[in-house]
């Protein structure tokens, strides 16, 4: 039966390319576009109804209705082919590149990827308008986001928080119920603030929109983190009572981080000399303080006197003759890089960890947005934001394991061409991150306008050991190429250098908000963003800025700290330690005549020994 209705289809496909042929273009062998086009409307958009036409046309009682639909695709692509050489060598380059035809509907990949989860993501739209969603165990492990600046990227990573949201409150979201019992643990790091701000008043209009009971819900679910001129999102780096890693771990992390931001340039001595004083404050589980700081570098007895309080002799025995081990210039550079800070900084980082015990968020929390870049209200130095940056990402990386492996998790970082290049350390972590985490039920996004920015060792581990990668428009997506582009069974068609200038080109010219996602073992699907209404849509009689004072007052305060009660909190702890732990001074040798003899010298001494006295009388 199979074979006969094959015959059939290529039998009335021939018959039906001479009806064609005959009947457009005379004796002419390869007839021109607009005798195509008058059969079939434009050359470029051959349709299957255009194909059906012309069956009908050749012998419509002996084409069997059940080889209609097979013989009009064949003869679609053999006419297209046939007439319009453009086209041909279009379709021979698309086919070569590995980029998906948008005229070919991938609803099997996509059913696969929804795995008929009810807590499936929404992710965009085939050309069919068939939704395409993904299960949380594929779309939050590692993944890769590009795109140029104004190609949709930052609207689907909105969609995305506020599909989370809405769910995680009960709610319907982009015409789908939320999944029963919906939990979800999800970050935002931005070093970019764009993405951060507008996400602030979508937040607060949502907030707007809902009940009493939901809006507080909606407060103690998000955790903020910003600087701003009132409040303080405290931040404790040498924290490390919980025990995640040991003390030395923690303080040579956060020496790795601090020997790659700000403007000077570090060196071996100040790099071993940040280490082993972050492992004090880590021993000692105080905060950063450049009075503290001046005290122990150059407060011998109060410095001595403070290591009777550190556990590791290692520690001690280091700090106890630091004169003897690190050059005056090295302590006085260091001294120079803590003093030389912002007071939104000192604040941030400068409350004791036992305070900050009774500001931690709730068990409520479930989200996180960082802004690491910069403010509507206030400018600090970029070296500053990606300072607190690398350190957030540095503490999500620590807490993974301990996580609750039955919630989902994910950490979006934006722009990570910011702030990766040369930061060899972070790139280690993440490189680890990336390969181990799967395992606890965590992922990470990572998103980058210039591929070319993220350091190629970490390009590669994402390729082996992320799960889905993703492109908008872009100039610079050759880099995604080996994601995008499977190049098995095409090695024979075409060379690779021209695959891959045949894929640059189609990437550099999708429309907005169309994109290439690939999920590994799925063929990568074209799709189209989810609208998401510009803001200005939205406001209504609001304006931009109401609605982020509405969401610092209501949601944003919730987590962070005022400034009148940080810098009390800093004053308590520099009383208690810095100004009381006095040592007293050394007595004053009383000035005494020189010594004439030897018992006159060892008597000023005070120290002649009894065996010795009755030597010298002898």
């Amino acid at each position: 039966m199979k074979r006969r209705t094959l015959l059939s289809v290529w039998s009335t496909t021939l018959a039906s390319l001479a009806f064609a042929l005959t009947a457009t273009a005379g004796i002419a062998p390869r007839p021109a576009a607009p005798t195509a086009n008058r059969l079939f409307g434009s050359s470029s958009d051959l349709s299957t109804e255009g194909s059906l036409n012309v069956i009908n046309q050749v012998e419509p009682t002996t084409v069997r209705p059940e080889c209609r639909k097979e013989t009009s695709h064949v003869l679609r692509r053999l006419i297209q082919n046939y007439y319009d050489p453009l086209s041909r060598q279009q379709a021979i380059e698309r086919e070569s590149a590995r980029i998906p035809d948008p005229g070919i509907a991938l609803d099997g990949a996509a059913n696969r990827l929804a795995a008929s989860e009810p807590a499936a993501l929404p992710l965009g739209r085939l050309p069919n308008d068939h939704l395409v969603r993904v299960d949380q165990r594929t779309l939050f492990q590692s993944g890769l986001l590009q795109g140029a600046s104004g190609s949709g990227k930052t609207r689907l990573i909105l969609q995305w928080f506020m599909t989370l949201l809405r769910w995680s409150l009960g709610l319907p979201a982009e015409g789908l119920a939320a999944p029963p019992d919906f939990r979800i643990e999800a970050e935002l790091a931005d070093a970019k603030f764009e993405t951060f701000s507008e996400l602030q008043a979508r937040v607060a209009l949502l907030w707007q929109s809902l009940t009493d009971e939901l809006r507080e819900r909606l407060a103690r679910m998000i955790r903020v983190i910003d600087f701003s001129p009132t409040h303080v999102a405290a931040f404790a780096p040498y924290d490390n009572r919980a025990g995640l890693v040991s003390g030395a771990f923690l303080s040579r992390l956060r020496a790795d981080v601090l020997a790659q931001v700000g403007p000077y340039t570090v060196t071996a001595q100040m790099h071993q000399l940040l280490y082993m004083y972050g492992w004090l404050l880590t021993d000692l589980a105080f905060p950063p303080n450049d009075r503290l700081a001046d005290r122990v570098f150059r407060d011998i007895p109060f410095r001595r006197r403070l290591l009777e309080r550190v556990p590791d002799p290692d520690l001690r025995l280091y700090f106890w003759d630091l004169e003897h081990r690190i050059a005056r210039q090295t302590v006085d550079a260091l001294l120079r890089r803590i003093q030389f800070s912002f007071p939104e900084v000192k604040r941030a980082i400068g409350i004791p960890p036992r305070d900050l015990d009774r500001f931690n968020p709730g068990p409520d929390v479930r989200f996180v947005f960082g802004n690491y870049g910069q403010s509507r209200r206030m400018t600090l130095p970029p070296s500053i934001g990606f300072e607190r940056l690398k350190h957030r990402v540095v503490d999500v990386q620590l807490g993974v394991p301990r996580r609750d492996r039955s919630i989902p998790g994910v950490c979006v970082l934006e722009e990570v061409g910011l702030y990766l290049p040369g930061d060899t350390s972070l790139i280690e972590t993440l490189m680890t991150s990336t390969r181990a985490h799967r395992a606890f039920g965590f992922g990470l996004i990572y998103c980058t306008q210039d591929p070319e920015g993220i350091d190629k060792s970490l390009w590669r581990t994402l390729g082996v050991n992320s799960r889905w990668a993703a492109s908008f428009r872009s100039p610079l997506a050759d880099e995604f190429f080996q994601h995008l582009t499977p190049s098995s069974g095409l090695n024979g068609v075409r060379s690779d250098a021209e695959r891959r200038r045949t894929f640059a080109r189609e990437m550099a010219n999708l429309p907005r908000q169309h994109f290439i996602f690939h999920a590994k073992g799925e063929p990568a699907l074209p799709l189209r963003t989810l609208d998401v209404p510009d803001l200005d849509r939205l406001l209504g009689d609001q304006s931009e800025d109401e609605l982020v004072d509405l969401f610092n007052r209501e949601i944003a305060a919730r987590t962070m700290i005022p400034n009148a009660v940080a810098d009390d909190l800093i004053a308590r702890f520099e009383a208690e330690v810095v100004d009381r732990l006095e040592v007293p001074p050394p007595p004053v040798p009383a000035k005494r005549e020189p010594a004439r003899t030897f018992r006159e010298l060892l008597s000023q001494l005070d120290a002649l020994p009894e065996p010795l006295e009755d030597a010298i009388d002898e």
